[in-house]
């Protein structure tokens, strides 16, 4: 693996919803995969989650993994939209730092 990229302890994801999209299109139910071998294979999952639908942060912890690679799975959305968005994510490498993953 070129580039530096190395697994790390992973404990935590966040997630945002934006004004970017109307709320009906919102990503209701998720699912985080992660893998420590592959960006094609391997990939485990760590946690389920239905987020609200708005647009204060939504962070979940999970028990604590070695990842180099992560996966999103959209599950659902809140509405009928003919599509399916999500704001913003971000996943959390473990600091030993409270700090919230996305603040406003």
């Amino acid at each position: 693996m070129s580039g530096g990229c190395r697994a790390r302890p992973i404990e935590r994801v966040a997630f945002r919803h934006t004004q970017a999209s109307p709320p009906p299109s919102w990503a209701r139910e998720v699912e985080l995969l992660l893998s420590d071998s592959s960006a094609t294979e391997g990939f485990v999952t760590v946690g389920r989650w239905d987020l609200r639908q708005h647009t204060d942060r939504q962070e979940f912890a999970f028990p604590r993994r070695t990842a180099l690679y992560a996966r999103i799975r959209i599950l659902s959305r809140h509405g009928d939209a003919d599509y399916t968005s999500l704001g913003v994510f971000a996943i959390g490498v473990a600091t030993g730092d409270p700090a919230p993953l996305l603040s406003r």
